[in-house]
């Protein structure tokens, strides 16, 4: 009887052990199974792959458009109206340049030119003197092919040397000095000048103006037709 009991408390570990066997294969084939899978990380880091790429792909599209626009503000920068320029600037001046008939306004003094030399001088506008005169150092009268000349020196500022200049003379005119009851007789030569931005031939007299305070002075035949004078101002035209 207790043999019979032994044998069955034997046949119920070996039943027990068989089945905790089985659930441990069981749990084996699990795991077994779980790692033929591929993990969970590996799933995503193959969708992590492709994911730059989506995400490259907005950027290269803004690339395209930043290209495709950059000319259509060239465009834009190209139509924009251009600043003024100094001669936009002297146009909306001339009211204060120039009389509605034309005529230039000129102060008691003004700064001119010598065209071509390029000397530049302080004018004093006169209107009580008839004839403009310059000052013209070592005067030598002279003939050439029959007609009468004049060799001169003029004084430049921005040289040591004086310029020498021969012009053909046009006629001669007689002055009178203040101080002096002798009358002078001085070769009047034509010689361009600028004033602002015109320049004007005129005739103008050799004579030595040394001691005056201004190099040329413009008379009433300059003017005339040309020029009205503001006493009261002075260097209204800039030379261009």
């Amino acid at each position: 009887m207790i043999r019979k009991r032994w044998v069955a408390h034997i046949r119920w570990a070996l039943l027990l052990f068989g089945a905790m066997n089985l659930a441990a294969c069981a749990n084996l084939r699990g795991v077994v199974g779980a790692d033929c899978a591929p993990p969970p990380a590996e799933a995503a880091a193959d969708e992590t792959t492709e994911a730059p790429l989506e995400k490259e792909q907005p950027l290269a599209e803004a690339a395209s458009a930043e290209t495709t626009e950059a000319p259509l503000e060239d465009a834009m920068v190209g139509e924009q109206p251009p600043n003024p320029t100094p001669e936009t600037n002297h146009r909306l001046d001339v009211s204060r340049l120039q009389t509605a008939d034309g005529r230039l306004i000129l102060g008691s003094v003004e700064t001119i030119r010598l065209d071509p030399l390029g000397i530049i001088y302080e004018a004093r506008i006169d209107t009580g003197a008839e004839t403009s005169s310059i000052d013209a150092q070592n005067i030598v009268l002279f003939e050439r092919d029959g007609k009468r000349w004049a060799r001169f020196e003029l004084q430049d500022a921005g040289q040591n040397d004086p310029v020498v200049v021969e012009k053909r003379i046009r006629r001669f005119v007689l002055v009178s000095q203040i101080n002096n009851l002798e009358l002078d007789r001085r070769p009047v030569v034509r010689m361009r000048l600028q004033v602002g931005a015109t320049i004007e031939t005129v005739d103008i007299s050799l004579t030595n103006r040394s001691r005056m305070s201004f190099p040329i002075l413009l008379g009433r035949e300059f003017l005339l037709d040309r020029a009205v004078v503001d006493v009261s101002r002075s260097h209204i035209q800039d030379l261009q």
